[in-house]
């Protein structure tokens, strides 16, 4: 399915599902299986950057270490869907259409043990407000088209409005940052081994010589 795809069909539903179903599987559940099996297939095109499966998952992930450190404490004091509101995760909204980040950034939320809240830009902003205001939501993770609509939504709550392409651009850092340190590591390890194997084969040397000597 891509992003262009409706959410709903008069066609009869043909696509055939990745792994078994099972009634122990949570979303991130199926999802790690669904990686593990097809990792290098494709897994979201269309509105943005296309990504295969393995790429979407460490995009997530990293993403959802970013977003832990960006939003604000879960104080856990989301309403929920039981019959009590309260006790649920502090949910997060996000406004990004239907582009492949926007399905990143869902992933990458309720990774981050975030409930999340999908706000549809075509509604009116009047009726964006409410629904924020029920579901409780003062921060909004937006795409650039997006960020200004979000502001308004939250601003009577003293919201805030994550740039997902920022957000995107530091877990692309942070892929680079990780790399580097894997080469500067690997590179370490091996003057090391080079080191140690010259040093073996000067005191083999040595020691070869004074036994001639002898």
């Amino acid at each position: 399915m891509t992003s262009a795809d409706p959410l709903t069909t008069a066609d009869h539903w043909t696509h055939r599902a990745a792994i078994p179903l099972a009634g122990d599987h949570s979303v991130l559940d199926r999802w790690d299986r669904v990686v593990a099996l097809h990792g290098d297939a494709a897994a979201l095109a269309g509105d943005g950057r296309p990504y295969t499966f393995r790429q979407a998952d460490g995009a997530s992930r990293s993403l959802a270490s970013v977003l832990d450190a960006e939003l604000r404490p879960d104080d856990r004091s989301g309403a929920g869907v039981g019959a009590v509101a309260g006790g649920a995760s502090k949910p997060v909204g996000v406004m990004a259409g239907q582009t492949t980040e926007a399905v990143v950034a869902i992933l990458a939320l309720v990774r981050a043990g975030r409930t999340v809240v999908v706000l549809d830009e075509h509604l009116p902003v009047v009726r964006l407000g409410h629904v924020a205001r029920l579901a409780g939501v003062d921060e909004i993770v937006a795409d650039p088209a997006r960020a200004d609509l979000a502001a308004t939504v939250v601003a009577e709550r003293g919201g805030r409005v994550h740039a997902l392409a920022d957000l995107l651009e530091r877990h692309g850092e942070s892929v680079s940052d990780q790399r580097a340190t894997d080469v500067t590591t690997a590179d370490t390890t091996a003057d090391t081994a080079v080191d140690a194997t010259a040093d073996t084969a000067a005191d083999t040397a040595a020691d070869a010589t004074a036994d001639t000597r002898a």
